[in-house]
């Protein structure tokens, strides 16, 4: 099946409107969750796009494994980068943008060479790469540091498909791959993936645009899980409302009303005992009288 999506240049038809390859062909057999998974490529930036982040004791959140957790190839190979997304959003202050720009550029077409050498075609490498560099873009630009510097104007989605704003197209591309899911599965879990780490795209700017994105994200997720998993199904925190069917907590006693309840019972036992002996003493003392008339 074709899909025709537009004819304007580098449109979302250009790059859906593909037959399956023979590499595509091959992809189907031999890909997600295959045991030929290309080992994953040197690390030529000094760490920060490291495979297994340094121990660092002032940076704990990122002391994990970035390759080798997914079975879906695309997204193991894009887990360095959205590491990097994680740390960019953290960023007040970045100096070296140009720098980081070019590193990421690189790990981009590194990426893609990687994934073409998996099977991968044009209408899935197309797509991807499309969705990762607005996503990226769209972290960086968020930050004056970003917005103010050379990569506000050249965007990695200017340098690779000549655009200026993939906020509306990446939800069409998104919807048209939609269209055949078993095909496009792979690509579709990656976009699912950008979805849950935070890419907005348009509804970043749209009233009501959190819940739409939410609904857009939850459609997506049953399609690629429509039976339930051993796996949670995608939730959204949501701080204000329990969720459903939690049962408020007993309320917890505190220490002290442990002693002080001990002292009660030892002095209504005592106050009892006392008035036992007092009966007892007058009846004997009544016996006593008895006795001496």
């Amino acid at each position: 099946m074709e899909i025709d999506l537009s004819q304007a240049t580098e449109s979302p038809g250009a790059i859906l409107n593909a037959t399956p390859s023979p590499a595509e062909q091959r992809a189907k057999e031999n890909a997600p969750g295959s045991e030929a998974i290309a080992s994953a490529p040197e690390d030529k930036y000094g760490g920060f796009f490291s495979h297994s982040a340094p121990p660092d004791d002032n940076d704990p959140d990122y002391r994990f494994t970035l390759r080798g957790n997914s079975l879906n190839p695309i997204i193991d190979a894009a887990t360095p980068l959205f590491g990097m997304v994680i740390r960019i959003r953290a960023l007040t202050l970045y100096e070296d943008v140009t720098r980081l720009y070019q590193q990421v550029s690189n790990e981009i077409e590194a990426i893609e060479q990687e994934l073409k050498h998996q099977g991968y075609g044009h209408s899935v490498l197309l797509p991807f790469r499309y969705m990762l560099c607005t996503y990226i873009d769209e972290a960086v630009m968020a930050h004056e540091w970003g917005s103010q510097s050379e990569w506000s104007k050249n965007s990695l989605l200017s340098q690779f498909h000549g655009e200026t704003w993939g906020g509306d197209k990446v939800f069409t591309v998104l919807d048209k791959l939609q269209t055949e899911p078993q095909r496009y599965r792979d690509i579709l879990e990656f976009m699912l993936q950008c979805l849950m780490l935070g890419f907005k795209g348009r509804y970043a700017v749209i009233p009501q645009g959190d819940s739409e994105l939410r609904a857009i994200t939850q459609r997506l997720h049953h399609l690629l899980y429509p039976q339930p998993t051993s796996h949670h199904p995608v939730r959204f925190v949501d701080d204000t409302q329990p969720p459903p069917g939690a049962r408020p907590l007993p309320r917890q006693t505190s220490l002290w009303v442990i002693p002080c309840a001990g002292l009660l019972l030892m002095a209504v036992m005592f106050g009892i005992s006392h008035h036992l002996l007092h009966q007892q003493t007058l009846d004997v003392l009544h016996q006593l009288g008895e006795l001496l008339k």
